[in-house]
């Protein structure tokens, strides 16, 4: 009895699991093409074939699930592109800033990537409820990168040409992709 008592727990964690996860997908998807005002619990229940319940059950509102899909979307992408691009880290400084750019370029180009467009969508309209979350993951990579620049500059490098060097090489990284992203969208409608 109490083998099929901790069965049937199991068997309700897994389905809640699955259902969060179908959850954060749905708003995902949905947050990148219409932003947050835009995007409604019922649109998110409809779709993830939910009802509102299961997302006040886990995430309680709007704003959290907000913050989740966003760490959430970003976290898959880190995992599918590891920000080293799986360069050593004993690798030269250049060799690493490589591998840097490489992941940045491959995260951006995914197809299946939202978390630009949410960006995106903050960014136009925003909320700024996704401000410490955006801050909190991508510190460490700008950190990351701040520090390879600084290497490659030397010690005699101000920590303006080091800030300004790092910005031209993210936007580097950030222009070209973006600007195919927004076409891939006015083609698409979005």
């Amino acid at each position: 009895m109490v083998h099929k008592r901790a069965e049937t727990i199991m068997h309700c964690r897994k389905d809640g699991e699955e259902t969060r996860q179908r959850i954060i997908k749905v708003a995902s998807r949905l947050f990148a093409e219409k932003g947050y005002r835009n995007t409604t619990h019922e649109q998110i229940c409809r779709m993830a074939k939910v009802n509102a319940a299961a997302i006040n059950y886990h995430f309680r509102k709007k704003e959290a699930l907000y913050v989740e899909t966003w760490r959430t979307s970003f976290n898959n992408l880190l995992k599918k592109y590891p920000v080293d691009g799986g360069v050593p880290p004993d690798a030269t400084a250049v060799e690493r800033l490589h591998g840097i750019v490489i992941s940045i370029m491959r995260r951006m180009s995914d197809p299946e990537n939202n978390v630009f467009d949410i960006i995106n969508k903050e960014m136009a309209n925003p909320t700024g409820i996704l401000t410490e979350a955006i801050d909190e993951s991508i510190m460490p990579i700008k950190e990351g990168i701040t520090s390879i620049v600084r290497e490659m500059l030397g010690k005699k490098a101000s920590g303006r040409d080091v800030q300004l060097c790092r910005m031209s090489i993210m936007s580097q990284c950030f222009h070209p992709i973006m600007s195919r992203r927004r076409k891939n969208n006015e083609v698409q409608g979005i």
